[in-house]
């Protein structure tokens, strides 16, 4: 019996030291893993050819002649920031939808789990001041997850991809979720839009890591909230400009645009 006792000792011995050098392991990974269970590598607004890069202001916005001019030469010179990107970073405005692409990886030893993505928008009237009408001339960019701003309760929803979803989509999750090993990246396109309203935004990511979820909030690069505005009839407008496919260079439209007569009005 004592022979058996010892052996038995020896095994939960050696079972106990098991078990706490792999708790002592779990500490120590978990002591030296820094930043958030989900990196986000990169946050990035682009246009689709399907809605066009055309861009609305709020009220009051000022654009001068010279303005027009930098516009132009920025149209010119390929290679550098387009008339979106220059518009935008002077306040511009995506209107009826935005998308964003997330490119997320894991940053722990073991693998995570995004559970979910939520929005939570501040809206307001559509922004009626300046109009740059540069409409749509092409094919789509694929889309994952859409948002419906105008929904009261708006969630994440399995978009097509040629497009926002059509008939009644499904709630991207709980059913779906996104895993991630170590390094291991995954980029989502994700759209908002609005019919209504100008909806400023941020994005909410759940994350479940092990048995602990926390949450991690996505803005852009500056740190800024993502925007989106409904578009309005063009008269609506203080200012209307033309370019891309209806006009080069840019112009400020005038009443031979509102009266339908476009040639005189781009000459």
């Amino acid at each position: 019996m004592t022979w058996v006792a010892g052996v038995i000792g020896t095994a939960l011995t050696a079972t106990a030291v098991t078990a706490v050098g792999s708790r002592l392991e779990e500490v120590v990974t978990k002591a030296t893993e820094t930043g958030p269970p989900v990196s986000v590598d990169q946050v990035m607004e682009f246009r689709s050819d399907m809605y066009g890069d055309s861009v609305a202001f709020a009220r009051g916005a000022s654009f001068t002649d010279a303005d027009l001019a930098e516009l132009n030469q920025i149209d010119q010179d390929f290679g550098g920031m387009d008339s979106v990107e220059w518009l935008e970073s002077r306040g511009g405005v995506a209107p009826d939808i935005v998308l964003i692409q997330l490119a997320l990886s894991g940053n722990r030893t073991g693998s995570v789990r995004i559970t979910n993505l939520e929005v939570h928008p501040d809206c307001s009237a559509p922004l009626d001041g300046l109009w740059f009408e540069d409409p749509p001339a092409g094919a789509d960019d694929s889309i994952r997850m859409h948002f419906d701003l105008d929904d009261s309760n708006p969630v994440a929803k399995v978009a097509s991809m040629d497009g926002s979803p059509t008939g009644e989509p499904e709630d991207y999750f709980p059913a779906r979720t996104i895993s991630l090993k170590q390094g291991e990246q995954q980029v989502i396109i994700v759209s908002a839009s609005t019919e209504e309203k100008y909806c400023s935004f941020f994005l909410d990511m759940t994350v479940l890591e092990g048995d602990e979820t926390s949450t991690h909030r996505i803005t852009m690069p500056a740190g800024s909230p993502f925007e989106v505005t409904a578009s309005l009839p063009l008269d609506q407008y203080e200012e209307v400009y033309l370019g891309g496919v209806v006009c080069y260079p840019w112009v400020k439209a005038g009443n031979a645009f509102f009266n339908g007569d476009w040639e005189h009005q781009c000459s």
